[in-house]
């Protein structure tokens, strides 16, 4: 019943808002032919922007069940994290992955994983960043390649943090308490743990510096050879 409620929620609430916007949008650019070109513009962001919110939460919805295969075969094949981290900020509107988020990457060769999901997992973990990180404050990712893994951190300033969030935070469907104004249906994390595991990694939420640093270990199973 609890499923149930989750899965009837996300499809009044989550999927309707972002159409209610493409509607909306859509509809005053065709109604006023006398709009401006940079009212256009915004409205043509906020469509885009709006339809990218759907596509990840249906994708969303489709990981969620398709991860909890125990007969799940990855992909393997090799990847480049600044390709990823690339496809990953599309997805997102110009203002957060240019003005609000600092991303470093180590100096790095190519890491043997599943590129679809490894992409799923860094749009979740910004996606959530941005969602819960306080307003106009910068977030930080980091990607090091060390010696037996490649380690993701991505840090946001945030509230409503105590041992609790920090334990169950990974669960499905699970949303951080006092945050029913903060869209989302509580699988984002869920599915990056999922990835992680897949990929034999580590992933936890730890407090620090007035809010949360998610870190994740990925071993490195093959390294590529540099010519």
């Amino acid at each position: 019943n609890e499923l149930k409620e989750s899965l009837l929620n996300i499809i009044s609430h989550d999927l309707r808002t972002p159409l209610s916007t493409i509607h909306g949008s859509a509809n005053l650019l065709l109604s006023d032919k006398k709009l401006d070109e940079k009212t256009t513009e915004n409205l043509l962001e906020d469509i885009n922007y709006a339809s990218l919110r759907m596509k990840r939460l249906i994708t969303n919805l489709f990981d969620s069940t398709r991860l909890t295969n125990k007969d799940l075969n990855l992909k393997l094949e090799w990847c480049d994290f600044e390709d990823i981290i690339g496809v990953a900020l599309e997805e997102f509107p110009k203002r957060q992955s240019v003005d609000l988020i600092d991303i470093k990457i180590d100096n790095m060769t190519l890491y043997m994983g599943d590129n679809t999901l490894l992409t799923q997992l860094v749009i979740n973990l910004l996606d959530n960043a941005f969602k819960y990180s306080k307003e106009n404050t910068i977030i930080k990712m980091e990607i090091l390649n060390l010696v037996n893994f490649i380690r993701i951190t991505i840090f946001n300033e945030s509230e409503n943090l105590n041992e609790i969030n920090l334990n169950n935070i990974f669960d499905k469907f699970y949303r951080l308490e006092d945050t029913n104004d903060i869209r989302g249906s509580g699988i984002g994390l869920s599915i990056c743990k999922s990835v992680v595991l897949l990929h034999d990694g580590e992933i936890k939420a730890v407090k620090k510096n007035n809010g949360i640093s998610i870190e994740i270990n990925l071993p490195v199973i093959k390294r590529a050879k540099v010519l």
